[in-house]
């Protein structure tokens, strides 16, 4: 994965990109060896041993001497990926630049989107399946999968046996798109148009965060789709985002995305797809960017079966299917899961804050680390400055605590991103509040913790195939770097000012409301985790204490839907190893990726990007309730 980190233009550039990659690969940006506001020094440094580890390599290179290379015989610098998102000549800095890591070619420069979107949309009707006639026959056919009724078994994680006209492969496409050398090669679509008469959808998706695998024609009007696996491995399909032109206005059409894995959805609860028409933002007047969309939504066990393991018990994939009428000809229209935030939106949202002078004096960023795919993962750290010059500034610095926020260990989790946009445009705000959490703590913020599964398309992993929400407890330093430097920064925190609360943001695919999930006391000594040695214990209905505030401020949170176990599968989460290892108010904040429900706002409608982020907004107001009222009654 290293050696394909870099630029992922085709031909020579890729490689010498891939090079390049390899070699940063023993480093990382150092976040922890320098205080806070103190120094402006950004050089890299070694991110382990004695910082003089050198490389081998080249005919008859020796163990621990430097590599020597010939400057006549290095191959050209890779062209960057992407333009700046206002279509300027002049080239993002590198650092900013979305690498995959991968063999695949992103359309450049990547779709923008305007978010004027309606501030609440109503749920769908929920999905009722009993009162449909083929369903039941499915379900007959499925009685006994093992005896083939339903086909073969797949095994690589995409349905076997698809029926239809082939209108879009990405696999091909890339490929196509690698070996041409021409800008409009790289724009080149998998089908073309035979003529003016001919109605065929034109799909895409290889653009940043883009997921869609292929495309099979059943109708003139009717598709099948098939969602793209998450990188290394065979599975996690659930976020989708890819793009359709060549509509004709008035007409109806037929999706149906055919591999998700997962029994329940909140598709089968009133959810529905979103929608972005190039033709309607555009509008002078009255124009929207994202909104629901579909209608005849339904969610569905269906005849493709598949196997994670050789001899393993066959399971059913599952359908989403609604129909969709085009409100323009020759329009270009696309369809995500949920509103979409890309590393490039976070990249150019940092850029803003890092370039206003008055903004650094409270707001400075660093990079944490690199990933695996040579992409920078971003720190904040947002305080108020020093009162006093000198040691005694130091001193006042260390002694406030640090509250630890991060969002995206899953990359599908798109709706995490806006909650901590939320945050972030609060803490950086003027109100007294936020003026108040800047003067008593240390905020570090990870907005983006698996930047190299977003820009993939992944809804779960990172490019090592690994869910990063499960490797906490011993993460990786080369397969789960974020993680791994995340927790030494974390427990440089502990041990310098101590940690007041660690909060990490998520979407969840099957409850409706937004809800926390923490750790009750009675699981601290049942033996399935490490506590560490600085840690007390925690006390009774602690927990509590942060959520139910919550509930009173916020009247999206549904303080009915927090949950509090410790299950043993979840003891190597960020929720549980930070509890045990640094701090007791350790929780994840789920929003739901539909809406609310009868008894919560926004009832019975969809949560929207202005609801995510007044939730990240509504969090710091808790935070001056919880830590700072509270502690001064103490």
């Amino acid at each position: 994965n290293r050696q394909q980190g870099g630029s992922n233009i085709g031909g020579g550039g890729g490689m010498a990109a891939g090079a390049q990659s390899l070699d940063k690969g023993w480093y990382s940006r150092s976040e922890s060896d320098s205080d806070e506001f103190n120094s402006d020094d950004d050089s890299r440094t070694p991110s382990g041993g004695d910082g003089n580890r050198t490389s081998s390599g080249g005919d008859g290179g020796t163990k621990g001497k430097s590599r020597s290379f010939d400057k006549s015989k290095e191959l050209p610098a890779p062209a960057p990926l992407y333009f700046d998102r206002d279509d300027a000549e002049a080239w993002v800095d590198d650092e900013a630049i979305a690498r995959t890591g991968t063999p695949i070619v992103l359309r450049y420069p990547p779709p923008t989107f305007t978010y004027g979107c309606p501030p609440s949309e109503p749920l769908g009707p929920l999905f009722t399946p009993v009162d449909d006639e083929d369903y039941h026959k499915v379900m007959a056919r499925l009685g006994d999968p093992v005896a083939g009724k339903c086909g073969p078994i797949s095994d690589t994680g995409y349905p076997i046996g698809m029926q239809g006209k082939l209108v879009y492969d990405c696999v091909q496409l890339n490929a196509r798109r690698r070996v041409s050398k021409a800008e409009s090669g790289q724009k080149q679509p998998f089908y073309t148009l035979t003529s003016e008469s001919d109605h065929t959808l034109v799909f895409d998706s290889l653009f940043e965060s883009g997921n869609l695998y292929q495309v099979y024609q059943l109708s003139e009007y009717e598709y099948e789709l098939v969602l793209k696996n998450d990188y290394n491995t065979n599975g996690h399909t659930q976020w989708y985002f890819f793009s359709v032109s060549n509509t004709r206005k008035g007409q109806t059409y037929k999706f149906k995305i055919c591999n998700f894995y997962k029994r329940s959805s909140m598709y089968g609860r009133g959810l529905r797809p979103l929608l972005y028409s190039e033709k309607e933002a555009k509008k002078d007047a009255g124009g929207v960017g994202w909104h629901r969309c579909g209608t005849n939504i339904s969610y569905r066990r269906n005849d493709y079966v598949y196997s994670k393991k050789k001899e393993g018990k066959p399971k059913a994939y599952y359908t989403l299917q609604f129909l969709f009428e085009s409100e323009h000809s020759k329009d270009t229209c696309y369809f995500a899961h949920c509103y979409p935030y890309t590393y490039t939106d976070l990249q150019a949202h940092l850029t803003r804050l890092d370039g206003d002078v008055e903004m650094r004096k409270i707001c400075r960023r660093k990079r944490l680390c690199e990933t695996i795919a040579g992409n920078r993962c971003d720190v904040l750290t947002i305080t108020a400055p020093r009162k006093e010059e000198g040691d005694e500034g130091v001193q006042e610095l260390l002694r406030r605590p640090a509250i630890v926020l991060s969002a995206r260990i899953h990359p599908g989790e798109s709706n995490a991103s806006w909650m901590m946009k939320g945050c972030i445009d609060f803490l950086t705000g003027g109100s007294e509040d936020a003026k108040s959490l800047r003067e008593r703590f240390v905020f570090k913020i990870v907005p983006m913790l698996n930047p190299d599964g977003v820009i993939n398309g992944n809804y779960r992993t990172g490019l090592a195939g690994n869910d990063l929400n499960r490797k906490w407890r011993n993460p990786s330093r080369d397969l789960h770097p974020t993680i791994f430097h995340m927790k030494a920064m974390m427990a440089r925190m502990r041990d310098e000012r101590g940690v007041a609360l660690f909060l990490d943001f998520h979407g969840h695919s099957v409850k409706n409301n937004i809800f926390i999930y923490g750790c009750d006391h009675t699981y601290w000594d049942n033996g399935n985790g490490e506590n560490h040695p600085s840690r007390e214990d925690p006390k009774p209905m602690h927990s509590r204490l942060f959520p139910a505030q919550l509930d009173a401020v916020c009247p999206m949170f549904s303080y009915e839907d927090c949950r509090f176990h410790v299950k043993r599968r979840k003891e190597n989460s960020g929720r549980v190893v930070c509890w045990r290892e640094f701090t007791n108010n350790s929780y994840t904040l789920e929003s739901s990726f539909g809406g609310g429900d009868k008894a919560h706002f926004p009832e019975s409608a969809h949560l929207g990007v202005s609801h995510y982020e007044k939730m990240g907004a509504d969090v710091c107001k808790t935070l001056v309730q919880v830590l700072c009222v509270a502690g001064e009654e103490e």
